[in-house]
């Protein structure tokens, strides 16, 4: 038998959903800036370690990961919780 679950049951478990999405995002984000940049830094080291030219992919895409962790996760819970509000407001109007 099917339960039937509430509005407000159905909305937090999609915020839920939501915010294991973006952080299963942002994990693969990581993943990639240290694996890449952790291989960048050894060529850099073994072919010209005078020259740090590896820096700038370390900082410049570091910048880009920090970014993406405060507007997709540190703030999810927050935002999607104005989206649903926001859609709460939209229905009422229109209904």
């Amino acid at each position: 038998m099917s339960e039937s679950i509430t509005l407000e049951k159905f909305k937090n478990a999609y915020i839920a959903v939501q915010i294991k999405d973006r952080k299963k995002g942002f994990k693969g984000h990581l993943i990639s800036y240290v694996c890449m940049n952790t291989l960048l830094v050894i060529v850099n080291l073994l072919t010209k370690p005078d020259e740090l030219w590896s820096l700038g992919s370390v900082i410049g895409w570091g910048v880009g990961v920090i970014v993406h962790y405060i507007t997709q996760v540190a703030t999810a819970e927050k935002s999607l919780k104005k989206m649903a509000k926001e859609a709460d407001s939209l229905a009422k109007e229109t209904s």
